[in-house]
């Protein structure tokens, strides 16, 4: 028997497991299911599971990505052979094909995760996942603006979406860590230790816009002596890696910006951080946000997504208009010069992600939403 009552079949489904903040979530709630007794395997396309830990690895299987007919046919096999009682799609293509699938074997109870507010998502994908939330029993949002988009954009009803906000796992992200893991990450970037580091955990994408983020570092720069200078330690990989270097060249900036690419040990890299920015022109529930406050960091984040969800403007840290480098370059001037302030808005973040934020509470409340319709 599962916490909570009876034990569940639960499959989960998602395209792909690289990095990613949707496939870390994936990870968390897969295990935090586990540990209430569920019996949980995670479907997938390709063969890439690196956001899987090693416990979890003879819990996926593998479908294949291409064509897509035999991925079609082999996620009704997994479903017709793991007979489940919850179907869980995760990202748009997994939503779609998931949905139809789970609708075809008579799947019980069939969730959609809508986790972005995504404006460049193509107009053939949102007619799909239009279509096939008439067919699924509750779609989870994870902020108030994708909730938004579910009533407005696949026009579901109010009674039929739930907002479960992401999990982070504070244990592994703890400022208590930062002594033990910030020279040794400064050391191998080659970032003096006196110097202020502002930190973004991004993909490399444009909708991330870098762009923001260096414009607002260059003002600073123009505003300090060479020893105040702050360096932006940017992690994450992405097809923009080469523009936003171009743009730090020619800027001045190069020489203060470290490219520390895709990373599976994060956590550390929060540890050589004093300030993290978050620039995206769109954000569904940013992971990195509360991988940040629950590392003791401040944050200055743009007001798109939950963003402003995740952090109380004045209190863990600043909230400004996407697209507005004064702005950006004018919070993280605060924080910088005020040690004080860093410290006490760190400080308030950390409660707020171990409070409000938890993987247990995130685990729970999806639980709960899976025993609501079987129910």
């Amino acid at each position: 028997m599962a916490a909570g009552g009876k034990t569940l079949r639960i499959a989960i489904y998602i395209g792909q497991l690289g990095r990613g903040g949707a496939e870390g979530q994936v990870a968390l709630l897969a295990r935090g299911l586990l540990d209430r007794g569920h019996d949980v395997r995670i479907a997938t396309g390709g063969s890439a599971a690196d956001a899987i830990p090693p416990e979890l690895s003879n819990r996926v299987t593998h479908l294949p990505g291409r064509p897509r007919l035999a991925r079609w046919q082999s996620l009704r096999k997994f479903l017709r052979e793991f007979e489940p009682d919850v179907l869980h799609s995760q990202l748009s293509v997994a939503n779609v094909f998931g949905t139809f699938a789970g609708a075809a074997e008579r799947v019980p109870c069939r969730i959609m995760s809508l986790l972005s507010t995504d404006p460049l998502k193509s107009a053939p994908i949102k007619a799909a996942e239009r279509l096939a939330a008439k067919f699924t029993h509750r779609v989870m949002v994870n902020s108030a603006g994708v909730l938004e988009v579910a009533l407005g954009r696949l026009g579901v009803l109010e009674d039929k979406v739930v907002l479960i906000y992401n999990g982070v796992d504070t244990e592994r992200f703890n400022p208590a860590r930062k002594t033990k893991h910030e020279g040794a990450v400064r050391g191998a970037l080659d970032i003096p230790e006196d110097v202020p580091v502002v930190g973004m955990v991004a993909n490399l994408h444009a909708i991330k816009d870098h762009a923001t983020l260096l414009a607002a570092i260059s003002g600073i720069h123009s505003d300090v002596t060479a020893g105040e200078k702050a360096y932006m330690l940017l992690v994450g990989s992405g097809p923009e890696e080469e523009v936003i270097r171009d743009t730090a060249a020619e800027s001045g900036l190069l020489p203060y910006v470290r490219f520390a690419g895709s990373v599976a040990d994060v956590e550390q890299y929060y540890s050589a951080m004093d300030v993290f920015a978050l620039t995206s022109r769109a954000e569904g529930f940013s992971n990195a946000v509360l991988e940040a406050m629950a590392s003791g960091l401040p944050c200055v984040v743009t007001d798109v997504g939950g963003n402003r969800e995740a952090v109380e403007d004045g209190v863990t840290g600043f909230v400004v208009p996407p697209g507005n480098a004064g702005a950006v370059r004018e919070k993280l001037l605060a924080l910088l010069k005020e040690g004080g302030l860093r410290a006490g808005m760190g400080a308030a973040g950390r409660r707020a992600a171990v409070e409000k934020f938890g993987v247990d509470r995130m685990v729970k409340e999806t639980e709960r939403m899976y025993r609501g319709v079987l129910e």
